[in-house]
């Protein structure tokens, strides 16, 4: 078969298999060499360990084509199933490759990665397997593009995803050092989960990322009992070697009782090999505290608490703890002192872990050097503010307010903004009660963007605070009201601080200038223009369905607590602000929290019924199609919304006088919405139970009606037909309709 074809970036000669091949030996590897593989040194050498991986091989190569295409670099295949055994991945590899070696598979990851690594002619080395691929790879070829950048660094970190289930929600970030500046004393060891010789710096961290779902479903066991075979192997030729300890322990987990028991036995059996090796370098102190850490893990979900800390204490003193460690100790530290009752230590812990944590922020390379993938999730912005705001609610429930600033002034505000929603509100609190405004400014200050603006967690921590009972709200107010900023919540404060006096019109001009809208944690300025007799709707106009709504939830909760003003600020809300859909939303959400409080009265149900459902209509004859709510109205509205139909309906026929269509109207409306069970029985009720004392009346009068129809009956046998004519006339005033006294006013006027 003679001619050529297109193979990714490379042309190919279509010959005979054995003719295509430009063979050699090295090491006993078979080397495929493409005719047009670069022949010199190249930028950068990618090397791929390709195996059985149809379904991903064409992802990652296609992923790896804007490199290739935009980098001086080649792609080294490393083999390691064969031809004959491939499910076409190597023919697919064989489009984008430079060279392929084939590696006769003999359970040593290492060695494969070697036989890759011996081949490249690369300054820089980059290593990934056919089961990942890359999203994105702009920010390496924007590296390598930049020589200044790539002759500056020797390591490059990149960030992996390690999915745990095939729907791709769930995963594990870690940072990985797969990009190496290639030098001549560099190689990989271990059998499994191996790793370089070297870890050169200066490093530099980018977000690119790979997708790996090498661990998901049935791969995920396979692989697993796989490398415990083969730790364990390497384990038993070398005991010593911690770095496959640690691995073992991570692959077993700790989520069962089963794996927990394994894992004890095994950390356990580890150090005392560790205690018995006399020098340990940087690597292997790293591997000892892994294990260590592990085995407290398992300590302390067993609630092993008293031998979790002899064990900590017992190899503390072995291990020279780097920052990164010291920040997994102390958070597993923290754990064991607050289940020990001991909160003085506890504290002690924590602090260490912010001192820790902090000095990693700053030292940027340090923290890669450190960084373990094992206890990511330990050593986190996350886990720096939880166990902070663990630390600072027990402060605050003693009131510990100086403590509380003390503490404040260590964090890392900036770029933490995600985080300090749990701890915000207690510094505010302790600033408040300390007068210390110069904590609250230099805080504001570090979290406020570049454009002046503070996030909005900020607003919604005072609002809460003013909520509460732990601050009078004026003074508070005026507190927050003193921070200097252009954000329009501190505005706002200011504005709320001056009404009433005369640079209040000063203030608010300012809110207008800026157009500041009500959208939450601003929704203090609506209050503040209602009582003032002013229209919102400069400040309501811009807002989306989904921003006023917001506010409409948070002003309603405000009012909920204050239920009794509710009437007269919808009021007051009617007179200033025109008939719009935005100011409907807001009425019947407060009315609507007002009649459905449960201790309302009926006579205030009856009061405010009305103005509701015509709430209710108005908002919906704006938003929705007349046809919808004509008639038996469309099942397609909102429950509520057919409610307030019907009770507008009933309303108007009670003020009609008709009080049978009033109580069908409720009925029905009700049937659309139960919520409103509650309120609408109340109604009800009241009439069944004057229904029942005119039917006792009715009975009544039934009752005295038939013993004075036996006394006109006399009368009239008597001959007193004068006498028994007044009775009877005062009967048919009684008894308008009943045939009987009729009867008898026939017979008391026959012979006349």
């Amino acid at each position: 078969m003679n001619g050529y074809f297109q193979g990714g970036f490379n042309t190919y000669k279509l010959i005979s298999y054995k003719e295509q091949l430009f063979m050699s030996k090295m090491n006993n590897n078979t080397v495929w060499v493409s005719p047009t593989a670069k022949k010199t040194e190249c930028t950068l050498t990618i090397s791929l360990l390709v195996s059985n991986s149809i379904a991903t091989i064409r992802k990652c190569l296609e992923s790896l084509r804007p490199l290739l295409e935009q980098v001086d670099s080649e792609l080294i295949v490393v083999d390691t199933v064969g031809k004959d055994n491939s499910d076409g991945s190597l023919e697919i590899s064989r489009e984008y490759a430079d060279k392929i070696v084939r590696f006769e598979w003999c359970d040593d990851f290492a060695a494969a990665r070697n036989a890759g690594l011996k081949l490249a002619q690369g300054k820089w080395f980059l290593f990934i397997d056919d089961d990942e691929w890359f999203d994105n790879v702009d920010e390496f070829i924007t590296f390598f593009k930049n020589s200044d950048e790539s002759k500056k660094y020797n390591t490059l970190f990149f960030n992996k995803h390690n999915y745990q289930n095939l729907e791709g929600t769930s995963y594990g970030e870690i940072k990985v050092p797969q990009c190496i500046r290639l030098t001549k004393d560099m190689f990989f060891k271990g059998r499994v989960h191996e790793q370089l010789t070297v870890s050169r710096l200066p490093f530099k961290h980018i977000n690119a990322f790979v997708h790996h779902y090498g661990y998901v479903g049935k791969l995920s066991k396979e692989k697993v009992e796989r490398n415990e075979k083969l730790l364990k192997e390497s384990l038993r030729e070398n005991p010593q070697n911690m770095h496959m300890w640690a691995q073992l322990l991570a692959g077993y987990g700790i989520k069962t009782a089963e794996n927990r028991k394994k894992v004890k036995k095994e950390a356990q059996a580890a150090l005392k090999q560790f205690e018995q090796i006399q020098e340990k370098d940087n690597g292997l102190q790293r591997d000892g505290f892994t294990v260590l850490a592990y085995l407290l893990r398992v300590l302390m979900a067993e609630k092993e608490w008293l031998a979790a800390l002899e064990t900590k204490e017992k190899y503390e003193e072995l291990l020279k703890l780097s920052q990164y460690e010291h920040c997994i100790l102390d958070n597993l530290a923290y754990i064991l002192f607050i289940n020990l009752k001991n909160e003085k230590e506890a504290t002690k812990y924590v602090l260490d872990y912010i001192k820790n944590y902090c000095w990693l922020q700053k030292h940027e390379e340090e923290y890669l050097n450190q960084e373990s993938f094992y206890f990511q999730n330990d050593v986190s912005e996350a886990k720096l503010f939880g166990l902070s705001a663990s630390l600072l609610s027990r402060e605050r429930e003693n009131e510990n307010w100086q403590k509380i600033l003390n503490t404040a002034t260590k964090l890392p505000w900036a770029n933490n903004v995600k985080y300090i929603n749990r701890i915000l509100a207690i510094v505010l609190l302790a600033a408040y009660h300390e007068s210390d405004l110069k904590i609250m400014q230099t805080i504001c200050d570090q979290i406020t963007t570049n454009d002046g603006k503070l996030p909005l967690i900020f607003g919604i921590a005072v609002r809460a605070l003013k909520e509460s009972t732990e601050v009078d709200e004026k003074e508070f107010t005026s507190f927050v009201a003193r921070i200097k900023s252009k954000d329009s919540f501190i505005l706002i404060q200011q504005a709320l601080v001056a009404e009433g006096t005369s640079v209040f019109e000063q203030k608010l001009k300012k809110l207008q200038k800026a157009r500041v809208s009500c959208t939450v944690p601003n929704e203090e300025l609506f209050s503040l223009l209602i009582r003032n007799k002013l229209d919102p709707t400069l400040h309501t106009e811009s807002l989306s369905y989904e921003e006023w709504l917001a506010a409409v939830n948070q002003i309603v909760t405000i009012y909920a607590k204050k239920r009794s003003q509710i009437p007269a600020f919808a009021e007051q809300i009617e007179q200033v602000w025109n008939l719009c859909s935005k100011r409907e939303l807001l009425l019947m959400s407060l009315r609507h929290n007002y009649l459905f409080s449960p201790d309302i009265t009926t006579s205030e149900i009856k009061n405010e019924l009305g103005a509701y459902a015509d709430n209710v209509v108005n908002f919906a004859q704006m938003i929705y199609l007349p046809e919808l709510l004509a008639g038996k109205t469309s099942s397609m509205l909102p429950s509520e919304i057919r409610f307030g139909i019907f009770v507008q309906r009933a309303v108007n026929e009670r003020k009609a006088g008709h009080e049978a269509q009033y109580l069908a109207n409720l009925r029905k409306g009700l049937e659309y919405y139960e919520a409103a069970d509650r309120l609408i029985k109340r109604l009800l009720r009241e009439y069944d139970e004057k229904d029942q004392k005119q039917q006792q009346i009715n009975d009544e009068m039934v009752r005295l009606g038939s013993q004075v129809k036996v006394q006109i009956l006399e009368m009239l046998q008597q001959g007193e037909n004068q006498q028994a004519e007044s009775l009877i006339l005062e009967l048919a005033q009684l008894l308008p309709n009943d045939l009987e006294v009729r009867r008898l006013w026939a017979l008391c006027h026959r012979g006349v």
